[in-house]
Formats: C-alpha cells, sequence, structure tokens
C-alpha cells in the first residue's frame, strides 16, 4: 500500500511541475537548457542515494523531488541538445 502512495505522489508532483515549468519555460528571460539541465542533476542526484532511503518519509520526499524535477524535462529540449551534438559530430 505504501508502494502505491510514493507511485502516485510522483505522479501528481510531476503533473504540478510540468504545469509550473511550462508556464516559467514561456517567458523571454527562462533558459530552457539550464532548467533541463538542473532538473537532470536533481532527478539523477536523488535516485543515486534511493538504496539507502529507508524511511517512508524519506521515499515520500524522494518521490517529491524526483516528480518535480523529471517533470522539468522536455522533450523538446532533450531534442534540442541531441540535435545539436549530432550535429557538432558530424562537423568533424
Amino acid at each position: 500500500m505504501q508502494g502505491a502512495w510514493v507511485i502516485s505522489t510522483i505522479g501528481i508532483v510531476n503533473t504540478v511541475g510540468r504545469l509550473l515549468v511550462g508556464y516559467v519555460s514561456d517567458k523571454p528571460w527562462a533558459d530552457a537548457i539550464l532548467i533541463n539541465t538542473i532538473a537532470l542533476g536533481i532527478a539523477g542526484g536523488t535516485t543515486m542515494f534511493v538504496p539507502f532511503y529507508t524511511e517512508f518519509s524519506v521515499l515520500i520526499m524522494y518521490a517529491i523531488a524526483f516528480g518535480f524535477s523529471i517533470g522539468k524535462i522536455c522533450l523538446k529540449t532533450l531534442k534540442f541538445v541531441i540535435n545539436c551534438y549530432f550535429s557538432l559530430l558530424n562537423s568533424i
């Protein structure tokens, strides 16, 4: 039953995170690549320590951090980064 709470928390916070980041990303001063990089760092950093999370409350905090940060990772930005990377490889 507690596992369902963790997964539900990730989903709910992910939805809220996508809405908030979508709003912020539409602003001219927002840097989508920086937002994506920070989100990937938070998602990776929190996931790296999952084996050490033994308390349910810590897992819920992880679910909030992971869900919100994974909501920031937008596929458009990832496509842009991948296209830039492969275009650099092709120009060598």
